[in-house]
């Protein structure tokens, strides 16, 4: 097994893919301390205040002169952001036409277009005081309206909707809004307590136009037996739900979300990468895809691992991402 990887041919580092022990041979220089698993060795000198070399792109600035052989991290590399970076946006272009047979998907095609991969139930409460009540409801339903066309029943517990304002306020709805509108749920039950700040006629508001078959919506408060109403409520959107069944569908149609590995000395040697390609391949066969956590990337090393040649990749700067 190799034990060191030097990603790009530019690079001024290797990458250690197991411990290198002091005195070892990497890439013909002799490590001068022991590199731990997953940092960097240099391959050649760096002088102090002169730009270290990784994916081909810039990653810091040397604090100190640094010899062929020596571990590098963050006792003797900086940063080499400033207040003045430069970003922009790059216009998008076509990708190029899909050769051969058209590229199908097994999924749920929706009466508005969309499709979805799979054909679950959700609940979705507007604020964190549910979450124990959507948990229950979602157990009871997975006994009660269990059908073989039906994925799963789910609920996604958060702390949010009770004394939240403004802009804070507004991302929880418009998070919520993405839930409730989201393709792979077959519907959607709603849940609220009612005394909440994310109050329910503002949450729907947000989320849009709303299909009063396969969204349903109650406060808890409003109710006697929020348990009995619930499972009544999800009842009738089970039955919404088994109207779907899965289909060939072209792969045009779907949209695939990425996001940047974990950040950790491998994401971008092979988890971005892998991830590029099969975004690359179903692009190529005229689908979409949506790549999230660029500010985990550098910049034109992130670029190219997530677009062949011939695709022009969208990314924002990092203070646009916050």
């Amino acid at each position: 097994m190799d034990t060191a990887l030097k990603i790009h041919a530019e690079d001024t580092v290797a990458v250690a893919l197991q411990e290198i022990a002091s005195g070892s041979e990497v890439f013909g220089v002799t490590a001068r301390d022991t590199i731990p698993f997953g940092h960097k060795i240099a391959l050649e000198s760096i002088h102090a205040g002169s730009v270290v070399i990784k994916y081909g792109n810039v990653i810091g600035i040397a604090s100190q002169s640094i010899e062929p052989g020596e571990h590098i991290h963050s006792h003797n590399l900086t940063t080499s952001l400033n207040d003045d970076l430069d970003y922009e946006w790059i216009a998008p272009s076509s990708p190029p036409p899909h050769q051969g047979t058209p590229a199908t998907f097994m999924g749920y095609e929706r009466p508005d277009g969309r499709v979805g991969v799979r054909n679950e139930v959700w609940v979705i409460n507007t604020v964190g005081c549910v979450n124990m009540t959507a948990q229950r409801l979602v157990q009871q339903a997975s006994t009660l309206h269990a059908h073989e066309s039906i994925d799963g029943f789910f609920t996604f517990n958060h702390p949010f909707g009770c004394s939240q304002l403004g802009d804070d306020l507004n991302y929880t709805q418009r998070l919520l809004a993405g839930l409730i509108d989201h393709p792979n749920a077959a519907a959607v039950l709603v849940l609220g307590l009612g005394c909440e700040n994310n109050q329910m006629r503002d949450q729907l508001s947000i989320a849009g136009d709303i299909d009063s078959d396969r969204v349903h919506f109650f406060n808890a408060q409003d109710v006697e037996d929020e348990i009995e109403y619930g499972l009544e409520e999800i009842g009738a959107l089970a039955e919404y739900a088994r109207s779907f069944q899965r289909q060939e569908l072209s792969a045009d149609k779907l949209i695939l979300a990425g996001k940047c590995g974990g950040s950790d000395a491998y994401s971008g040697i092979a988890a971005n990468p892998l991830v590029g390609r099969v975004v690359d391949t179903h692009c190529t066969a005229g689908g979409t895809a949506l790549i999230t956590g660029a500010s985990s990337g550098i910049g034109e090393a992130f670029a190219r691992l997530f677009a062949a040649e011939g695709f022009d990749l969208v990314l924002t700067a990092r203070r646009a991402e916050k």
